[in-house]
Formats: structure tokens, C-alpha cells, sequence
């Protein structure tokens, strides 16, 4: 697992999360994507993994620092990226947002913005 990057995907609907599943892969063949359906799965997944790069989540981005699963993606350092009715309703200036219906092509655009965050000026 060393050197791998890992991302989350949290996301209800197992065919849903399965579709981003395979868009990570896609853009990043290297990737451990692991997946979980809540919050609560979300943790218990983390729980063995030190970095995440990527957690996509299925919420509003409102108040999740807060909760058990938003201190533990940031004491991982992911990088967050909101999806669902929440997440679009909450839309604001600074957080990211995967509108759906997505593509593959949405997913990989997304990923390489946020790489290109990563590396700065």
C-alpha cells in the first residue's frame, strides 16, 4: 500500500459508487479506492490508511469538520469534494462540488484540477 494514493468514495447507492470508483481508476491506475455506503463505514475504512489524497462524499459540505468522519479525513489530509442533493443545494465559493449526472470525463477533469491545486504556482 505504500506509495499508493488512496481515495474514499462515500456514496449510498452501491452502482453510483461504483461508477466512481471506476472513474478514479481510470485517471489513476495506481489508485486504492475504497468504498463505503455511510459515515460510520467511511470511518471504520479509514481506520487502517495514514494519507487519503481524494474523499468524495455523498453530504453537504455544512458542519462536516465537525463530525467523527470530517476529523478523521483531515487528520488524513484528504481533500474533500461534495455530491448530492446537499451538496448542490449547499454550493459555495471554495468547495468542490461533482455535479450529477457525472461523467468519467467530470471525474477525470476534476482530479486533475485538484493535482493541479496540489502543485501550486
Amino acid at each position: 500500500m505504500v506509495g499508493r494514493p488512496v481515495y474514499l468514495v462515500m456514496e449510498p447507492q452501491a452502482l453510483v459508487a461504483e461508477d466512481l470508483a471506476g472513474a478514479i481508476t481510470e485517471v489513476d491506475p495506481q489508485a486504492i479506492v475504497l468504498r463505503a455506503g455511510s459515515a460510520d463505514e467511511a470511518v471504520r475504512a479509514l481506520a487502517p490508511h495514514g494519507t487519503i489524497a481524494v474523499a468524495i462524499l455523498h453530504c453537504g459540505p455544512d458542519g462536516i469538520a465537525a463530525t467523527p468522519l470530517g476529523q478523521a479525513l483531515a487528520a488524513r489530509g484528504a481533500a474533500l469534494v461534495f455530491t448530492g442533493d446537499a451538496a448542490e443545494a449547499a454550493a459555495s465559493e471554495g468547495v468542490r462540488i461533482l455535479l450529477r449526472p457525472f461523467s468519467d470525463e467530470a471525474v477525470a477533469v476534476l482530479l486533475a484540477g485538484m493535482q493541479g491545486e496540489k502543485a501550486g504556482p
